[in-house]
């Protein structure tokens, strides 16, 4: 369980969060950037399964202070989540921008559908307008 931002990138649009190095998930995604992030919507509903949620196979690149791009995505993060500013003082701490492959968005029970990283960038695009 992570918090992200939704940035645009020279890539299009990339979720970005900001993690410690000492954190499994961390090392592990170090390890293999092959990832897939699961989006849940509070826990309101009487069965988990009628959660909307949407799975997002997706690719994660650290992102190094020195990367053109840096500036853009921790402005996005910490626009999203300024308390976490302190962080960015930390050294075992990285951006980390997600490329999204594809998408599966599940609304409830018999409400799955599929969307194509076009598509997907088009729905998260709209958070940024």
């Amino acid at each position: 369980m992570i918090p992200f931002a939704i940035a645009r990138s020279a890539d299009g649009i990339r979720l970005v969060t900001h993690v410690s190095r000492l954190a499994a998930h961390t090392r592990q995604m170090l390890e293999s950037p092959d990832v897939c992030l699961l989006i849940m919507a509070p826990e309101d509903a009487a069965l988990p399964q009628a959660l909307p949620r949407v799975s997002i196979p997706a690719v994660a690149e650290f992102i190094p202070p020195e990367h053109p791009e840096y500036p853009s995505l921790k402005a996005a993060y910490l626009a999203r989540h300024p308390q976490a500013a302190d962080f960015f003082q930390l050294g075992d701490f990285s951006i980390v921008a997600f490329k999204p492959l594809s998408a599966r968005f599940v609304g409830g029970f018999a409400q799955a559908h599929s969307l194509r990283p076009e598509a997907l960038a088009a729905a998260l695009a709209d958070d940024l307008a």
